[in-house]
């Protein structure tokens, strides 16, 4: 019966081509549409590499700051003295830190980008090693002396033609820098943790800036991988209470206020609230139904032409159920052949715009230079088709099942005598 169904329903697309293409195209716009946002929120907030824990991720990235002269105020990072502070708060599995290198240069690279990190940074974030293996704590405090860093896989292969660089040497600003691991490289989608070499914190080439009167301000980023179980306000109310026990430490009459965010709050810039996030989210989801509403009034108008063959199928014993099983049985195979071709649409897009759509939505990546490439891991997500397609088949489902339903209300008379 179904093969039945199905070839009915390609003879009819045949038959009908100019319906059957404006229907397939229409399906395709609204399935491109609906991947291309799906795409944008799993990047903004899905476990991509190497940020897989980002459900569990609070950010203290900024620190807004009056001193009591009048005269200072402002937006900063935190100290590597609050950093301190804050490693061990109750409710974490790891706190980690990390600052941009700046003007350093990798010597036989035109550009790179250093990030300064703690050793606890790879227990928070989950790069795949190619080779060697991250720095530790014990590296991390020898780092004066017996400098070592870490390596994107591009950087291995421009500098020593070859992943398997453990054990090299990596000049920067002239200081020798043993190769302890190699990584796969990360897109620019994840600023937090994205650069071409990670070092440790403790470094002859980091020059700590505090300011004069206080040991709370710095230009640190810090990273908490809250426990599982844990709940998430809950620890961010201890994190606010360590801070503001400090904070009463540094000159009476300054004042202090952190931003500790989740990721979604991260990714969308302290400007921003959920509540705009989820305005967005609304926002689309209503204009589904635009798409949806016309694909019902082209199937309204295409069963209101079919009135007599339906007339004529009840008059021989075709039953409702019948009936409608094979509308939806064509209406099934135009869907399919539109996501095909949405699908395909949709990552010629992405392809085309993946600078617009990585920084789509956020203040993070705004004014930052990194290659901002979507990876195969972001395009071809099975929970973002799966729930791309379900979502359209049952937009679809529902605009091909009230006008059916609607005509077969009808009398066999009436339907037979419709153009009459």
């Amino acid at each position: 019966m179904i093969t039945l169904y199905l070839r009915q329903a390609w003879a009819m697309m045949r038959h009908n081509r100019l319906f059957s293409s404006m229907y397939i195209l229409g399906t395709a716009v609204t399935i491109a549409i609906v991947m291309i946002f799906f795409i944008i929120i799993y990047i903004k907030l899905g476990p991509i590499y190497p940020e897989y824990n980002r459900d569990r991720m609070l950010y203290l990235e900024l620190i807004h700051f009056e001193i009591n002269d009048g005269n200072s105020k402002g937006y900063t990072g935190a100290s590597r003295h609050l950093y301190e502070k804050l490693k061990s708060v109750e409710g974490c599995d790891a706190v980690a830190t990390s600052t941009v290198g700046g003007q350093l240069s990798v010597e036989g690279l035109k550009n790179s980008t250093l990030l300064f990190t703690s050793h606890t940074f790879w227990q928070i974030f989950d790069f795949e090693f190619i080779a060697g293996k991250a720095f530790t704590q014990q590296d991390e405090e020898n780092n004066i002396a017996a400098p070592v860093i870490v390596i994107s896989d591009n950087v291995a292969r421009q500098l020593f033609a070859t992943v398997d660089a453990v054990g090299k040497e990596v000049k920067i600003q002239n200081i020798p820098h043993k190769v302890v691991g190699v990584v796969k490289g990360v897109s620019g989608s994840t600023p937090s943790v994205y650069a071409d070499c990670w070092i440790p914190v403790n470094s002859r080439l980091k020059n700590e800036r505090y300011h004069t009167r206080e040991q709370i301000l710095g230009e640190y980023k810090l990273f908490f991988l809250v426990s599982k179980g844990e709940d998430m306000e809950t620890v961010k109310g201890r994190i606010s209470d360590i801070f503001s026990r400090f904070a009463q430490e540094q000159r009476e009459g300054n004042k202090y206020e952190p931003y500790i965010n989740t990721h979604l709050k991260y990714m969308l810039g302290n400007e921003y609230g959920t509540e705009d996030f989820g305005f967005v989210l609304l926002l689309f989801m209503t204009l589904l139904f635009i798409p949806a509403l016309n694909l019902s009034g082209m199937i309204a108008s295409r069963m209101n032409s079919r009135m007599e063959e339906i007339g004529v199928r009840k008059a021989f014993g075709a039953t409702n159920r019948i009936l409608v099983s094979q509308v939806l049985f064509e209406n099934l195979l135009f869907t399919a052949i539109g996501a095909l071709l949405g699908l395909l649409m949709a990552y010629i897009f992405a392809l085309m715009t993946q600078e617009w759509i990585v920084t789509l939505l956020d203040s993070v990546n705004m004014n930052a230079n990194y290659p901002t490439a979507v990876t195969v891991e972001m395009l071809f997500n099975p929970t973002v088709v799966g729930v791309t397609i379900v979502l359209i088949l049952l937009l679809n489902v529902v605009s091909a099942l009230i006008p059916t339903i609607y005509s077969l209300r009808h009398s066999i008379t009436v339907s037979l005598n419709h153009k009459k």
